[in-house]
This record gives C-alpha cells, structure tokens and sequence, in this order.
C-alpha cells in the first residue's frame, strides 16, 4: 500500500473509532495516527519513514527485511504496550495507525506475517479480497476511503473537535 493510502485508511479507522469510543479526534490523535500509519514501514530503507529515519531503517532491514517483525501483531503489541505507558491522544492515536498499517498491508496481495516471529510465512485473504500497491484497486480503496472519512467527518461533531483541537494547539504556541 501505498503512503497516502495508507495514511487515508487509518486516519478514517481513527475516525471511525472516535465515533463510538470516549477518544476526542483531536490534532494529538490525528497526528498520532498518521506517524502509526507509516511507522511499520521503518522495514524499507527507501520507504517515506526509512528515508527519514537516519540509518535505523537500514538496521532494521538488515535484522528483519521488509514486511518481517515490524508488520506483525507482536510488533504492534510491543509498541501498543509502550503508547499505554504513556497514555494521551497522540499514542492511542499511534496504535490505532499502527494497527491500520498492517491491517491494510494484510490485504494486499503480497500480505503480512502477521505471527512473526513463530510464523514467518505472510498471511492473507482470498485473492478475491486482495489489491496490488499502486494498482487500479488500490487507487478504488483510495477514493472511497477519502469519501467514507468526510461523510464521517461531516456527519458528526469530528471536523469541529479537530478544529477546536488545533485553535487549542495554537493558542499555546
């Protein structure tokens, strides 16, 4: 999947999370979910996140390739457990990212690991349910994403908790 979607995707599981559970969709929480949302890709020296990681994502790759440790539920449980330690709207929101990153990752066809590491073989759905990164059903998961988050964000009081949310931000600047 490619970075945009799959920032897109998480930011509306984010979104759609805020909605049933007592987490305001602040900037915190947004900006939390973004960085989740690239995090697991820190496997791919030339990923948005491993060009900007100065030489950890090239130790990382080295150790595990990419799609190994860090596209799997342990992995997400480790750093699940790290944003608890330490609890606010930015680590709620780097969990759900996280989550969101992999869970895309599992329907494309390549999948993920999701038992990494006790079982290194990827998992994924039916073919039926998978896409190709950068293809015409990626493109399709796109589109309808963005369009799914602003009816959430719309329909809602979400666009004016995160308004108010970053006016608070500012304000303390």
């Amino acid at each position: 999947m490619e970075v945009k979607t799959h920032i897109i995707t998480s930011v509306t599981i984010a979104a759609s999370i805020s909605t049933y559970i007592a987490i305001p969709f602040s900037a915190g929480y947004v900006f939390g979910t973004i960085l989740g949302s690239v995090l697991p890709d820190l496997d791919k020296k030339d990923s948005f996140i491993g060009r900007r990681s100065l030489g950890v994502s090239y130790i990382i790759q080295m150790l595990f390739g990419h799609r190994g440790f860090t596209h799997s539920v342990f992995c997400w449980i480790l750093v699940t457990i790290l944003c608890l330690y330490h609890p606010s709207h930015f680590t709620y929101g780097l969990s759900v990212g996280y989550a969101g990153h992999i869970l895309g990752d599992f329907f494309s066809n390549r999948g993920v690991p999701i038992f990494y590491p006790v079982i290194k073989k990827p998992f994924t759905p039916s073919s039926l349910l998978t896409y190709k990164t950068g293809g015409l059903s990626e493109k399709l998961i796109l589109m309808s994403t963005v369009i799914i988050l602003l009816i959430i964000m719309l329909d809602g009081d979400l666009f004016h908790e995160l308004i108010q949310s970053v006016r608070q931000w500012v304000d303390h600047l």
